[in-house]
């Protein structure tokens, strides 16, 4: 008789960061792709080494903008303040 093998649900495809990355070891730069919330232990497509980390400012596929074209807030208990024309957005 045969081997009995276990079937194991395959894992849900979690969102992803794309950015720069640059290698501590080498000094290597490139675009990286990880999953959200890994920024550093990279491996580093150069040396193989895990020494990679993120580098400047990353975003999400879907952002939010102002209508002064601005998409960088500041996080406040009543809304999202918009840091170049000072307008509380609400309601996301």
């Amino acid at each position: 008789m045969g081997r009995v093998l276990e079937f194991r649900q395959k894992e849900e495809t979690k969102e992803q960061l794309r950015g720069p990355a640059r290698c501590l070891g080498c000094g290597h730069t490139w675009e990286a792709v990880s999953p959200v919330g890994v920024y550093t232990d990279l491996e580093c497509p150069n040396c193989s080494t895990d020494k990679g980390i993120r580098e400047g400012l990353m975003a999400p596929g879907t952002r939010f903008v102002c209508n002064c074209g601005n998409d960088v807030y500041y996080i406040l208990p009543d809304g999202c303040l918009c840091i170049q024309c000072g307008v509380l957005a609400k309601g996301f």
